[in-house]
């Protein structure tokens, strides 16, 4: 899953990583997350078991905590499928 986020900004990524605690509490069927901030965009890669597991984690974890804190606007996502994984440095 690829995300492009104009609004976010690093102070309320930051917030959605502290309330939603997916580093704490790993959803169902995450693989890895990376993320990233641009003069214009927030950024996010994420590897998922499948897309439903991505599609609940959006739906019942991800998204209501966005909406109580505000966050203005909605990302742009793509989903595609894997073709290879390859992360030699990660441990």
């Amino acid at each position: 899953m690829q995300m492009k986020w104009p609004s976010a900004t690093v102070e309320q990524y930051e917030s959605l990583r502290k309330n939603v605690n997916w580093e704490g509490d790993i959803p169902p069927g995450a693989v890895c997350h990376f993320s990233g901030f641009s003069t214009d965009a927030l950024y996010v890669s994420d590897v998922w078991e499948s897309e439903a597991d991505m599609n609940a984690f959006l739906q019942h974890r991800l998204m209501p905590e966005v909406k109580k804190m505000g966050i203005p606007g909605q990302p742009e996502i793509i989903v595609i499928p894997l073709h290879a994984l390859f992360t030699p440095g990660l441990k």
